[in-house]
């Protein structure tokens, strides 16, 4: 996340966070992952205390206090939802974080997003195995994902 903080506070350009909680059995794995709430369709009950929590942790390892920060949640698909959100908000950059693995079963919302963002996707390699300076979800199918994109 560092890298998308540092762009926009140099572009003077706001930040939008957007976590996609997909639904599924799998929960992050990541050393200081941030589990999604429980009830994916009822986020009047837990999202806003997570969302606290989880704007509290990201403004721990980047600081936040000079930029316009946003954070948006959402369910689904995370490529489908990335997509949606960066055409509704009318995003100029989507910032997507990868763990460097490539196989034919990972990666899939990156390589949706990159192939079909209507404006430019930065990839951004982090650590194999958790090991981000992140709050962000592992890329575990199932798991939410969060995807930073400065607007």
């Amino acid at each position: 996340m560092k890298p998308g903080v540092e762009l926009a506070r140099r572009a003077d350009a706001d930040l939008l966070v957007l976590l996609v909680a997909a639904p599924g059995p799998a929960s992050p794995q990541a050393r200081g992952s941030l589990t999604s709430p429980f009830y994916l369709d009822q986020p009047q009950h837990e999202w806003p205390a997570w969302a606290v929590e989880f704007m509290e942790r990201l403004a721990c390892i980047c600081p936040l206090s000079d930029l316009r920060v946003r954070l948006l949640l959402a369910r689904g698909s995370p490529a489908s939802e990335i997509l949606r959100v960066a055409r509704e908000e009318s995003v100029d950059l989507i910032i997507l974080t990868w763990r460097g693995i490539w196989a034919p079963e990972r990666a899939e919302t990156l390589k949706a997003v990159v192939r079909e963002a209507a404006c430019p996707a930065m990839v951004v390699r982090v650590r194999a195995g958790g090991g981000s300076n992140s709050p962000r979800n592992s890329g575990a199918a199932g798991a939410p994902r969060a995807a930073p994109a400065a607007q």
